[in-house]
C-alpha cells in the first residue's frame, strides 16, 4: 500500500472518532425533572402526645431484636426526629411547651443531650 491510498482512511478513522460522542449525546432529550422535596408539616391529628408517643415505639420495634448498640443509635436517630416533630408541634400552637416536656420525659428524650436507653434491669453501658 503506498502511502497515498493509507492517508485517507487515517483521515476518515480520525474524524469518525472525534464525531462519535457528539453522535452519543442526545440533544433532544429534557433534563430528567427534580426530585420533589416532602415536608411533613405537623398537623392536630399528630400533634398529640399519645399519637407521637406510639409513632416513636413503633418506629423502634422492628429492631427489637438487635444488639444493643444499634438499638441505641436507632433510638438516638428516632429521638432526634421526634424532637423536630414536637418542635414543629410547639412552634405552630398544637402543643403546650409543657406539653412537650412530657412527651420527652415519657420518652426519655432530653432536649439537651441523646435519649437514654430504655431501662432493662441491668446498668446502661458507655
Amino acid at each position: 500500500m503506498s502511502r497515498g491510498t493509507f492517508l485517507p482512511p487515517l483521515a476518515l478513522l480520525l474524524v469518525v472518532a472525534a464525531a462519535a460522542p457528539a453522535l452519543r449525546a442526545d440533544p433532544d432529550r429534557p433534563d430528567p425533572p427534580r426530585s420533589r422535596v416532602r415536608i411533613y408539616d405537623a398537623d392536630p391529628l399528630t400533634c398529640r402526645p399519645a399519637v407521637i408517643e406510639a409513632a416513636f415505639r413503633s418506629h423502634l420495634a422492628p429492631w427489637a431484636d438487635q444488639p444493643e448498640a444499634v438499638q441505641l443509635r436507632l433510638r438516638i436517630l428516632q429521638g432526634e426526629l421526634t424532637r423536630s416533630t414536637l418542635e414543629r408541634c410547639r412552634q405552630k400552637g398544637l402543643m403546650s411547651a409543657e406539653q412537650v416536656k412530657e412527651v420527652e420525659v415519657r420518652l426519655g428524650l432530653s432536649p439537651a443531650g441523646p435519649p437514654t436507653p430504655q431501662s432493662s434491669g441491668s446498668p446502661a453501658r458507655p
